[in-house]
């Protein structure tokens, strides 16, 4: 690997897409890569040295770019003596996506993968998991070995818990609500990063099974907030898939009935990348939601392709501005503006804000100078576990975010 190993790894995104580079960029600097350089396409990229003195250990390309293609790329990159890695990503079909990984792998390049498009993170992660240590690369969550069975049996013995991570008025630091966050703890293997488990769950048909005891855990916890004095907002991440369960909106209704809690006092948050991409099979299920009072939230927004259409079709009511964008804001201009205008966006549009991961004192002014509503992150607290939430609440009081 070229550079310094203690030095953290610089990457170079190559593109054509806006919307794709910017995705790879945040996801890239919430895995604490922030040294990014960005090309539109392979002739724009054989300007930027990739040589061992550059630093530059990890190229992310797409292969089907105007003037120069991915795959000619590949071949200028031998020819300069690349030493680096390459993770390779492409709309293409499966079987081409192969043959090209093995030209590259015949051209004596280090390749990570190929993904296919849209890109999702877990798959980022398990690719970016082939750097190996030693290499200035990424914050990675630590893989763990657990079964599908384990999962399952984990689940019905109720042995997933909820965490809460608070959610405070910009302004004047008044606790709003909390994000209800699932958290398993092995009984022989420790702590399991969600990392591992949901994407586990997901492909294995047990998303709904979670996503319900995630959900009466954050009622049974709001009921216990109400009780304290605190009427707050529970808020918790669905799956696509939990969203295709058509009987979703009337189950949902049932549970709140029956804590003695009103709809309105729940935010249900959906990404932004599965919005896009199973739009018609969501659709009908968050509108009833809505109908029924339930807050929606577009989570994560600005590392997908969403475009104004979407927003306009789907009735959100929140929209939270993903980490990468309020951590880089104090100081790049760029990052600066598009939570700016992420900001103005969903006031125009009747939503509110939230910023994630706010984990200074300069981030928590920039979003109070930039009017954003609420934020939720390290400078106001780390996830909480359940019982311990509400003395957390009773302690809190009007302490001043950290710096």
């Amino acid at each position: 690997m070229t550079g310094d190993p203690n030095s953290p790894l610089r990457v170079l995104i190559v593109d054509d897409d806006p919307a794709v580079a910017r995705f790879l960029k945040v996801a890239l600097s919430n895995l604490g890569l922030r040294d990014v350089t960005t090309a539109e396409n392979g002739a724009e990229a054989l300007e930027v040295d990739v040589g061992p003195a550059s630093g530059i250990g990890l190229i992310v390309s797409d292969l089907q770019m105007p003037k120069l293609d991915g795959i000619a790329y590949l071949r200028h990159l031998k020819t300069l003596g690349y030493q680096g890695a390459v993770l390779l990503m492409s709309g293409a079909d499966s079987r081409l996506l192969k043959a090209v990984e093995g030209l590259a792998t015949s051209l004596d390049l280090r390749v990570l993968g190929v993904l296919a498009k849209p890109i999702r993170q877990a798959d980022l992660v398990d690719a970016l998991r082939k750097l190996g240590p030693g290499t200035g690369g990424p914050r990675l969550p630590a893989g763990v070995d657990v079964s599908v069975d384990e999962l399952r049996v984990a689940l019905q013995a109720g042995d997933l818990d909820v965490w809460f991570q608070p959610q405070a008025d910009a302004r004047s630091r008044r606790i709003l609500g909390a994000e209800a966050l699932a958290r398993w703890r092995h009984r022989e293997k420790g702590f399991i990063p969600p990392s591992t488990f949901i994407p586990m769950a997901e492909e294995n048909g047990l998303i709904d099974a979670l996503a319900d005891q995630v959900l009466v855990k954050a009622m049974t916890a709001a009921k216990e907030w109400r009780s304290g004095g605190f009427d707050l907002k529970a808020s918790m991440n669905l799956s696509f898939r939990n969203l295709s369960r058509l009987d979703l909106p009337e189950w949902i209704e049932k549970q709140a009935v029956g804590f003695g809690l009103p709809l309105d006092g729940l935010v249900l948050e959906v990404t932004e990348s599965s919005v896009v991409t199973h739009l018609s099979a969501t659709l009908e299920v968050l509108m009833r939601l809505r109908l029924k009072g339930v807050g929606l939230s577009i989570d994560d927004f600005g590392t997908g392709y969403a475009t104004l259409d979407y927003l306009k079709q789907i009735p959100f009511t929140e929209l939270k501005i993903d980490r990468g964008f309020v951590n880089a804001a104090p100081n790049d201009r760029t990052a600066r503006t598009i939570l700016e205008s992420s900001i103005f966006l969903a006031h125009r549009l009747g939503m509110t804000t939230v910023a994630e991961g706010v984990e200074t004192k300069a981030e928590w002014d920039l979003v109070v100078e930039l009017g954003g509503d609420a934020i939720q992150g390290y400078a106001l607290s780390r996830p909480v576990p359940e019982d311990q939430f509400l003395p957390w609440l009773q302690a809190f009081g009007t302490s001043a975010p950290s710096s």
